[in-house]
């Protein structure tokens, strides 16, 4: 049996800290910006970035992703970015300005 390479245990280390920073930065970013524009702009980045990196990597099939397209764009829709929406938009309640 092969053993992961250390940067794999980084990598997993990185995302309990990306996802909880959510949470704290979410309290600020709505007494700037509306909750909506708030989670466009943070999954419009994400979704630009892993387009960049399904390009770049020979091993994602972008043919998968082309004959996919509608379903996948329904999900995140639903899954990510509706999700995040109704969090930064249940949050200004309780964030004073």
């Amino acid at each position: 049996m092969e053993h992961p390479k250390k940067s794999m245990y980084v990598l997993l280390l990185l995302v309990p800290l990306f996802w909880g920073g959510v949470f704290g930065a979410a309290k600020h970013v709505i007494t700037e910006i509306p909750p909506i524009t708030a989670a466009a702009l943070r999954f419009g980045l994400a979704g630009l970035l892993l387009l960049a990196l399904a390009l770049i990597r020979p091993e994602w099939s972008l043919e998968a992703l082309k004959k996919r397209w509608l379903a996948l764009l329904a999900m995140s829709f639903m899954g990510i970015f509706a999700y995040n929406a109704f969090f930064f938009w249940g949050a200004c309640p309780y964030v004073s300005h």
